[in-house]
């Protein structure tokens, strides 16, 4: 995930003498003892028995803020899957300054006792070369076992952050703590039920805590967006009483948009001619639409330059990236900016969330929301995101939609620049521009039990976008196998015969112009002979479908990642001398109805027959991204009435 840092002055300075971290020898009880657990916890998978987060500041000798993290934690393993789940210790490395303390042990269901400390515990090597996290391996773990583990960890002060308390396991005793010197003043937001901590003030420090809370454990489920839905902890610093008497916010949005406004509209008139000089290039004076000067400008830049991963600073200046065609994400927004404003395109620079990792809550200024860059146009009401170089205006990623963001609007007098912010929504796609429809022609070989197709797949929006965004760059070969796999995709054990692409262009928006799939395919799996007659699987033609046959009680509502739908026409020629029967299995109808009588969510399947053409349609839509718990049930039966369409066979028989 892409971070936009913030750099603020947060007046830490203190007027106190520095004091010593309470925490700071936070240790384990020294001869501990198995836990027992009732007869149903023993049943669970794993159990988490302690879950202890301490966030401490303090102040050094020289009054600067310092910071420690203690977390603590002894979880019991019910079975094989529990024990390879909770036989490692991640810990996060980012902006750590030391690792201060890390001790590992365990407890057999014997009572063996296996100890281990930061000296002889084996760290395995990070597989994906990240180094922002340690993984630290703990030996000895079996089934039954109690695992327990304690790091304390130095690092940067953090001005916000948050615990999850809810995960798949029972977590029986949880303690939250964020202790601070008393002028320092942090707010907290607990979500989906948890408690809201308590805030305390004792011999010159403030302590936000919870003691000895429980949380159930909340299994992942399809159809859902389970960060969404952990219950969690959010903090932020707010105030600091040595700064204006405490009476002004700290770290909010406006100080946010101050800094992200200065820091990608650097002071650099000598960059404008060759500006001017690129947007001659781009050919904006030629163009008197708004849409299609955003669309030229997104065009050039994204064929033209290259994102970099970098911490180094020439890629952020102006000059140099004008000269090497590299720059990091803030790099290329200032580059996008200075377009933008000497090309006379009204623009908004919109900070949002991945709403599938930390969704943006409205309410509460944290600047963890803003991880991710993209544009608003006020003039065309549409987005765009600079950093995802295989989209195309107007779409952005859609974890993104469906979410809220910080809007920040330039605002230049004369020789002044600064910019406003605002909190607003931005909007799910419409159902209609995300799609993935079929035409099919069908006809069959009866002496050789086979099926053959011409089939069109039409994607359009997020359905398509991903294939465009990389295949136009492909080799030969690699189409081939892109097409083969499509195709097999589309209709499982089929063989095929011819396959092309059209409508490649990844300039092209998908929601504009779909991708075009066209094949011609045969299968020996959709037909089986039975006597004097054929069993034709023709549900499976429209390819494997999701299914929501959920035996456990549903906990979480429902969220999709589009909005989207599913149009599909398949018209079978009959052979001579051959007739259909259970035809009505091929009707369904299943809807999600909301309080205006209007459907929502909608699976339809129905057929005609006209002398030796039979012709099936169906219709499937999804136009809304969330459902609460309450439509779970109607929402199921519309997703599991397209599975069932999947089943579904119907009889060729000699007359």
């Amino acid at each position: 995930m892409k971070t936009v840092y913030i750099v603020l002055s947060l007046l830490f300075i203190s007027f106190f003498s520095s004091a010593k971290f309470e925490n700071i020898d936070y240790t384990w009880e020294k001869n501990p003892v198995r836990h027992k657990l009732t007869a149903s916890e023993e049943q669970e998978k794993s159990v988490k028995i302690k879950d202890v987060h301490i966030s401490e500041y303090t102040y050094n000798d020289a009054g600067s803020l310092e910071m420690i993290v203690v977390v603590h934690k002894i979880i019991r393993v019910n079975n094989d899957a529990a024990v390879n789940e909770n036989n490692k210790v991640f810990i996060s490395m980012a902006h750590v300054i030391d690792l201060v303390e890390l001790k590992v042990r365990s407890i057999s269901k014997t009572g063996k006792i296996t100890e281990l400390t930061k000296s002889n515990i084996k760290e395995i090597e990070n597989a994906e070369k990240d180094q922002s996290y340690k993984i630290f391996a703990i030996e000895g773990v079996e089934v039954g076992s109690e695992i327990e583990y304690l790091y304390i960890l130095k690092r940067s002060p953090k001005r916000s952050g948050r615990e999850y308390v809810q995960s798949e396991s029972l977590n029986k005793d949880i303690t939250i703590k964020i202790i601070s010197p008393d002028n320092l003043i942090f707010e907290t937001k607990s979500f989906n039920g948890f408690p809201e901590l308590k805030d305390t003030v004792y011999d010159k420090k403030r302590y936000l805590t919870i003691d000895h809370a429980a949380t159930p454990a909340l299994l992942d489920e399809a159809f859902a967006n389970y960060e969404r839905n952990r219950m969690r902890v959010e903090f932020r610093l707010s105030y600091n009483k040595f700064h204006n008497e405490g009476k002004t916010k700290l770290n909010t949005y406006a100080d946010a948009t101050k800094n992200i406004f200065a820091n990608t509209h650097p002071a650099d008139d000598k960059s404008d001619k060759a500006i001017l000089k690129l947007i001659n290039t781009i050919g904006l004076p030629t163009l008197n639409n708004t849409e299609d000067k955003i669309k030229a400008v997104e065009k050039y830049v994204k064929n033209n330059f290259v994102i970099v991963a970098s911490s180094a600073e020439q890629f952020k200046h102006l000059p140099t990236i004008l000269k090497g065609k590299q720059a990091v994400i803030d790099g290329i927004v200032i580059l996008y900016n200075r377009i933008f404003e000497l090309g006379g395109i009204k623009y908004q620079m919109v900070l949002t969330s991945d709403r599938m990792v930390l969704p943006f809550d409205s309410t509460f200024e944290s600047y963890d929301y803003l991880t991710q860059y993209a544009y608003y146009f006020p003039d065309t009401d549409k987005f765009f995101a600079p950093g995802e170089i295989g989209m195309r205006y107007p779409m952005i990623p859609d974890n993104w939609i469906d979410n809220y963001g910080l809007f920040i609007t330039p605002v230049i007098l004369g020789e002044i620049k600064s910019a406003v912010c605002e909190v607003k929504f931005i909007p799910e796609n419409i159902y209609t521009e995300t799609y993935d429809n079929l035409d099919i022609a069908i006809s069959f070989n009866i002496d050789n039990d086979k099926v053959l197709l011409d089939l069109t797949r039409s994607l359009g929006g997020y359905s398509g976008n991903a294939i465009v965004a990389i295949y136009d760059d492909l080799s030969d070969d690699d189409k081939s196998k892109v097409l083969k796999s499509l195709a097999e995709s589309t209709l499982a054990d089929a063989q095929m015969i011819t396959g092309e692409a059209k409508n490649t262009d990844r300039n092209i928006c998908t929601f504009y112009s779909p991708l075009i799939l066209h094949y011609t395919m045969e299968s020996t799996n959709l037909l089986q002979s039975a006597g004097n007659k054929f069993i034709f699987n023709v549900g499976q033609v429209i390819g494997e479908q999701s299914q929501l046959y959920q035996e456990k009680e549903r906990k979480q509502p429902v969220e999709n990642d589009n909005n989207h739908m599913y149009i599909r026409k398949i018209v079978v020629t009959i052979p001579d001398g051959y007739t259909l029967s259970n035809l009505d299995k091929l009707k369904f109808f299943q809807q999600v109805k909301e309080s205006n009588g209007k459907a929502s969510s909608v699976f339809k399947s129905d057929y005609t027959l006209n002398g030796n053409k039979l012709t099936i349609s169906i219709e499937e839509y999804y136009s809304k991204i969330q459902y609460p718990l309450s439509k779970f049930e109607e929402f199921r039966k519309v997703v599991n009435a397209a599975a069932d369409f999947n089943k579904v066979t119907i009889v060729l028989q000699k007359k």
